[in-house]
């Protein structure tokens, strides 16, 4: 489970450039509603989400689901599967040309799980997450959900948010102020920053990772879900800084513009670029020393990352 947790379900395959599609959840338990989040690029609405068992090839025959995109990008929903391994393709053009597809898997309640009611929350949302772990006796136990910024390797860092589980299924609802840690940089009661991060279900007070999710928080108002393949696009140097920094994406990418943010979800700054160049330098040293985020956002997708001023 640990390794399903952290490879297979988080591939993310882009034959069609800049499109993607990903569930909220690595593992799903039965009954529950899939949520599927997509982006494609040259929409089409002869495109098509397609939901197949693992190993199948697309086709007109298998489909336990084949729905037809009705814009661009969106959240949609699925309803309950099997118990088993799946892939949920983005399909183009009425036929089975891949432009993007996600491996998932419907699991039993001996199997733990943790479902995110969303697969992106306003700032400062209460962020609902379900789960099941049988190994959880009446009264609690060591076992354990921790928040982190995605990316970050969970033993080398310590969690955004945690609590104990005292229930082997149910529902955390987490609002500020959160019940453990703090958030950001020693500062407590603040919320989630604007970002990308991941959720895990740990084991027996330690890093065994029963199950994952990933989900985004979004400024308010913009009800834009960020791509969540993008963030590796987008570097920040150096960081941590002194105020002085290069904004930089991939070469092949040129830069639309760039919002820095604070950690409420304030826009600092703002510029539009023309599209020309792929990196741009920024004065930020007004700001003051803290915890900020950087959006950069590209022709195809925006990626945003954690800045520190010191």
């Amino acid at each position: 489970l640990a390794e399903y947790a952290r490879s297979e379900a988080f591939n993310v395959a882009d034959q069609g450039a800049g499109s993607y599609i990903k569930t909220a959840a690595s593992l799903y338990p039965l009954e529950a509603t899939i949520l599927v989040n997509y982006k494609d690029l040259n929409f089409s609405n002869k495109d098509r989400i397609g939901i197949y068992k693992k190993g199948l090839t697309p086709s007109a025959t298998g489909a336990l689901s084949l729905k037809y995109v009705t814009k661009d990008s969106s959240t949609v929903e699925v309803n309950s599967l099997p118990l088993g391994d799946y892939t949920v393709y983005l399909l183009c053009c009425d036929g089975f040309t891949i432009k993007a597809q996600n491996d998932f898997k419907v699991v039993g309640l001996t199997t733990p799980s943790l479902v995110s009611n969303a697969i992106s929350y306003k700032l400062g949302e209460a962020m609902e997450f379900t789960y099941n772990d049988p190994k959880v006796a009446a009264g609690g136990t060591t076992e354990w959900i921790g928040i982190y910024n995605a990316g970050d390797i969970p033993s080398d860092v310590r969690s955004i948010i945690w609590d104990y589980l005292k229930v082997s299924n149910g529902t955390f609802t987490w609002d500020v102020p959160y019940p453990n840690g703090t958030l950001p940089e020693d500062t407590p009661g603040v919320p989630l920053p604007v970002g990308e991060y991941s959720a895990y279900l740990f084991e027996n007070d330690g890093y065994g990772v029963l199950a994952q999710i990933s989900f985004s928080v979004v400024p308010l108002g913009t009800g834009v879900t960020p791509e969540f393949s993008q963030s590796n696009r987008l570097e920040l140097y150096p960081n941590p800084t002194n105020g002085l920094v290069m904004v930089k994406i991939a070469n092949t990418d040129k830069l639309q513009g760039i919002v820095v943010y604070s950690v409420t979800g304030q826009v600092l700054y703002q510029e539009k670029l023309d599209g020309s160049v792929s990196q741009k330098a920024l004065d930020l040293k007004h700001l003051g020393k803290g915890v900020y985020f950087i959006e950069a956002q590209a022709e195809k997708y925006k990626s945003s990352k954690k800045l520190i001023i010191q």
